[in-house]
């Protein structure tokens, strides 16, 4: 609807935004969400099988797009985010790390040298972030004066409510985390989590996808192995410091290699469990990175969600099934190719 009489709001819209910045004032409505539970699989009795999805005040939204942009052009200028950052900033992708990751592997798997892969999951990390570390960081990247008011209101007195078949549940509170389902979320993240990088030894590599982490190193030799431990102690440290907790039961370490030894790591003095695949980015990487495993899942998805468009969908217009294949199916088949095309003869 906005968009339809968008040349007649914007004039409006502009002031209102202008005077929110100015005075540090946000309207009630805009720091509420709405939380929808959408079913993803398994028993529907069960809690964690739902996806919350958060719908925020539209009016807000454009506010916050026009600030984001801004926000990323200033800290661009400043070379603020980390080379090792792949989540929402331009240029980057999720594609672009695998490809970069899996280039490392394939040269030290030619000179014969063994990888060990460290895949770190952080506890809620978006819900999680403190709002006063956040907004420290915010102060120490530049982001000062008006911006970081309005920024630390946006944050304060959020509340959110759940609805179910119609059903609206009471409001709720919400004390930490960046908002779910808001524009600015995402980068408020990327500010927080963005130092991670910095204490990470030299000969051990992060990836990160906002808050996907995975550390490796390249070695031949024990010693040159040990940097990996150390690199785990220091993030240990650093999510203690920034209260992101990190859950040992869902972090993985996946061992690449003919000869490799398969150590183990530990991470708060817990084994950290190996697995020989596992899902990064959505691509299954498997220990001989063969990709035969993520190959068949996306066969057997992309026949299931065939075969069940055949039983919805009755028209036989082709040009209505190259509509659905472009749509729902051609997507599933051509994500990040560029990470699993270079196969082996065998496969």
């Amino acid at each position: 609807m906005l968009k339809n009489i968008s040349i007649i709001l914007a004039p409006y819209l502009s002031e209102l935004f202008r005077a929110s910045l100015d005075e540090g004032i946000i309207p009630d409505i805009w720091k509420k969400s709405l939380v929808i539970p959408i079913f993803k699989k398994g028993e529907k009795s069960n809690p964690l099988n739902y996806r919350p999805i958060s719908l925020t005040c539209c009016s807000c939204r454009i506010m916050e797009k026009i600030l984001v942009k801004n926000i990323i052009n200033f800290l661009e200028n400043k070379k603020f985010f980390s080379s090792d950052q792949f989540g929402f900033i331009r240029r980057r992708s999720t594609t672009l790390q695998l490809v970069s990751s899996l280039e490392d592997w394939y040269e030290a798997l030619f000179e014969k040298k063994n990888i060990d892969c460290i895949y770190i999951d952080f506890c809620k990390a978006f819900d999680s972030v403190p709002h006063k570390l956040l907004l420290d960081k915010l102060y120490a990247c530049g982001i000062r004066g008006k911006l970081h008011r309005w920024i630390s209101e946006f944050l304060s007195d959020r509340t959110y409510q759940v609805k179910i078949n119609d059903v609206l549940s009471n409001p709720y509170g919400i004390t930490t985390g960046v908002p779910q389902g808001s524009i600015i979320g995402p980068l408020m993240f990327l500010i927080y989590i963005n130092d991670l990088s910095d204490i990470i030894p030299n000969g051990v590599k992060i990836k990160l996808f906002a808050d996907d982490v995975k550390i490796y190193k390249v070695y031949k030799t024990k010693n040159e192995r040990l940097e990996l431990a150390v690199a785990l102690k220091n993030v240990e440290e650093w999510s203690k410091k920034w209260n992101l907790d990190i859950s040992v039961n869902k972090t993985f370490v996946l061992h690449l290699g003919k000869n490799n030894p398969r150590d183990q790591y530990k991470i708060f003095n817990n084994t950290i469990n190996e697995v020989q695949s596992i899902r990064d980015l959505g691509i299954i990487i498997d220990d001989k990175l063969r990709f035969k495993e993520h190959i068949n899942i996306i066969i057997r998805n992309a026949y299931l969600r065939m075969k069940t468009i055949f039983r919805i969908i009755k028209s036989r217009k082709t040009s209505t099934w190259i509509l659905i294949f472009k749509s729902y199916i051609r997507p599933m088949l051509e994500y990040a190719p560029e990470s699993w095309n270079t196969l082996q003869n065998r496969n």
